[in-house]
């Protein structure tokens, strides 16, 4: 599993894996984007969760807006997912950038993120 390139102050609240992180170049293939929080957070299902995904090196996706009200966003309390179909150009590195708008919360209050950006990294072989 691969894991995501968070930054910033938000950072703390949770992390993103992706799975799996290799895929055979110029097939289609499909991988699971997973948004976890930290430790003592919790998904905040009630919150209108959406993203949106782009490439501009290679990866050709085969859909690129997910949301919970649209029912592409998989959540529990242990972590969100999206399964992404696409097809990645050829063998090496390759990104994927994710803006995302979501919510996680601990006992005492919750934290929304909008326009959260992050990126992962997917490898052709």
């Amino acid at each position: 599993m691969g894991a995501g390139a968070v930054t910033g102050e938000n950072a703390k609240y949770y992390s993103v894996q992706i799975s799996p992180a290799e895929v055979p170049a110029s097939t289609e293939a499909s991988v699971v984007v997973a948004i976890v929080p930290a430790s003592g957070w919790k998904w905040n299902a009630e919150y209108p969760a959406k993203f949106k995904l782009s490439s501009a090196d290679g990866v050709k996706l085969g859909k690129s807006e997910f949301s919970t009200r649209s029912g592409d966003v998989q959540a529990d309390k242990d972590a969100t997912r999206l399964s992404v179909p696409g097809v990645v150009a050829g063998a090496g590195a390759h990104s994927i950038d994710v803006t995302g708008s979501f919510s996680v919360c601990n006992e005492t209050s919750c934290k929304i993120m909008r326009d959260e950006k992050f990126s992962l990294a997917l490898t052709g072989r």
